[in-house]
């Protein structure tokens, strides 16, 4: 099939949608002249009736998750224009509810004490929502002149992207976390010095690694027990956290200590401090 015979099928399938839609427009129009006249068509007002209401449940809905989705947004972010939004979209759904129960309502049939029906329920349903849509403006402007007269900087993002490059730089932990860590395994028995610490954070999870002296003398065994207990004492501060330990004899020394280092004083000093 050629180019143009494609375009000839498209032409022909939307000529013959656009038809359909003039079709039921004209059935529509008719439907309204019918009513007009106290001839109601029965079938073709039932099926208006069934498209209003979908129409209107399915802008309620839609309105609800744009709430959900920008309120979420404005909580992390605190920013003014979010806060526009969102309550432009509290307003559509405030102004969609409206238009649902007055749809609802104005599609009832007439009875003993209405007797022209329940049509006149939409034009009530527009001054509820000219009401609602005033409403919004007015806590608009206010959160705009609070903003004017307290202005706010922008620590948030600016917070947010420095931890980003933190996480990907492999910047170590502050450093009362890393004497926490310190003072954690100087208070485990027999660890005579700590040395070569270093930490990173890895989203949630904390990397931790650092060396323990320990007596020459010490069995295998034993100095496993140790560098077992020093890594409960830590993970028991935090649960996610991956911690390796390496076990030297105290004789080894360090000949330049690294940062995070201590001397073999410093861990009698902890344990009796």
């Amino acid at each position: 099939m050629g180019a143009m015979d494609s375009a000839g099928v498209t032409l022909a399938r939307l000529g013959k949608k656009r038809s359909r839609m003039r079709a039921f427009a004209q059935q529509i129009a008719i439907a309204a002249r019918f009513r007009s006249m106290g001839v109601p068509s029965v079938a073709t007002s039932a099926e208006a009736a069934r498209l209003l209401r979908i129409a209107t449940s399915a802008s309620v809905v839609t309105a609800a998750l744009l709430i959900v989705a920008k309120l979420a947004a404005w909580l992390a972010t605190g920013s003014v224009s979010v806060l526009a939004s969102l309550v432009d979209s509290v307003m559509d759904a405030g102004a969609s509810l409206v238009n649902l129960l007055a749809v609802r309502w104005s599609l009832q049939p007439a009875d003993a004490d209405h007797r022209f029906g329940h049509g006149k329920a939409q034009p009530l349903a527009a001054l509820g929502q000219a009401a609602f849509i005033a409403g919004s403006a007015v806590f608009l402007g206010l959160q705009a002149v609070d903003r004017l007269l307290h202005p706010q900087p922008i620590t948030s993002a600016l917070r947010i992207g420095r931890e980003a490059v933190d996480l990907l730089l492999d910047r170590e932990l502050p450093d009362s976390q890393r004497a926490e860590i310190i003072d954690l395994a100087c208070s485990v028995p027999m660890v005579r010095n700590v040395h070569g610490l270093r930490s990173h954070r890895s989203g949630q999870v904390l990397g931790i690694q650092l060396h323990i002296e320990l007596d020459d003398d010490l069995e295998l065994l034993q100095a496993h027990r140790i560098a077992v207990a020093v890594e409960h004492r830590i993970r028991d501060r935090w649960p996610q956290s991956d911690i390796i330990i390496h076990q030297d004899p105290v004789s080894l020394g360090v000949d330049e200590p690294e940062p995070g280092s201590t001397t073999a004083s410093d861990c009698a000093i902890r344990s009796t401090n």
